[in-house]
């Protein structure tokens, strides 16, 4: 935006925007579509099913959460433009035409190959822990990334920015840990499997999955994953098996089985940023 603006509601958004047919993500609980406010680009979310309506308004919570500490979010989150409830539901974001982080290979070899670099790619591992450092120290409490059970579903939740940055875009899956209540959290009600999956989150007993029996846990459960979406990221590109040699004491940690001897967000992020210096 070229000026500040008040966040749009239901009027302004009834009056002022103009959908487009261009579909820019869909899935289960909602549909993503262009938009344009005023001749400025957005992104228009529409709730597809009532049943998610709880998430979706989740996600909206956590924009607001989050914009209200520009400083904190250190333009990392995306920003929310506005939204209205009325009929339905709708919530207004800023654009980024290069579309989810899950994309990043394919951009890298076609539109942007000759920016691709080792910097530019290790660049990105140091944002996605730089947003989790954000999430893990919110005043509030931490908040954990939950709908991320392999490293692409993970990327999917970020936006690309022109300059190839990551921006925390799906917020509808945030709980939060409240140490002083007593409050862990749980991904979900089913059973998670896989090697992306921390070990506190897998079903660990002989007997048919309970959701019920299923232990809680906190917000070490993205440390565990950091490894795996950083050298998705970095892929095979010259060099890559330097830098994973430096940064395999820190990776061992986080892999830790015992959640409490991993290390926090900041702690990764200060030993990549370190790397990253080294590395220029």
């Amino acid at each position: 935006m070229t000026d500040c603006h008040k966040l749009l509601r239901c009027s302004d958004i009834a009056q002022d925007l103009i959908i487009t047919d261009q579909v820019l993500g869909e899935g289960a609980q909602k549909m993503v579509k262009k938009g344009l406010w005023q001749s400025k680009e957005v992104a228009v979310s529409f709730l597809k099913d009532q049943d998610y309506l709880n998430d979706f308004q989740h996600g909206l919570k956590m924009m607001q959460l989050f914009a209200e500490e520009p400083g904190h979010r250190e333009n990392r989150v995306v920003q929310l433009i506005g939204w209205c409830f009325e009929n339905k539901p709708v919530i207004v974001t800023e654009l980024h035409p290069l579309g989810a982080a899950s994309g990043l290979p394919i951009l890298l070899r076609g539109k942007f190959h000759e920016q691709d670099s080792l910097l530019l790619r290790f660049r990105m591992c140091i944002e996605f822990v730089q947003i989790l450092n954000i999430l893990h120290t919110h005043y509030m409490g931490p908040r954990v990334l939950c709908d991320a059970n392999y490293p692409e579903k993970a990327l999917s939740q970020f936006l690309l920015s022109d300059n190839l940055s990551l921006v925390l875009n799906d917020m509808d899956a945030l709980p939060l840990v409240d140490r002083q209540l007593g409050q862990l959290v749980k991904c979900g009600h089913r059973e998670l499997q896989g090697p992306f999956v921390a070990p506190e989150q897998r079903w660990d007993f002989d007997k048919e999955y309970d959701d019920l029996e299923m232990p809680h846990y906190d917000e070490k459960i993205d440390i565990w994953k950091i490894p795996d979406v950083c050298n998705f990221i970095i892929g095979d590109i010259y060099g890559a098996s330097k830098i994973q040699l430096h940064l395999f004491n820190i990776h061992s940690k986080c892999k830790q089985a015992e959640p409490s001897k991993r290390p926090t967000a900041k702690e990764v992020l200060l030993f990549y940023k370190q790397i990253y210096k080294n590395l220029k």
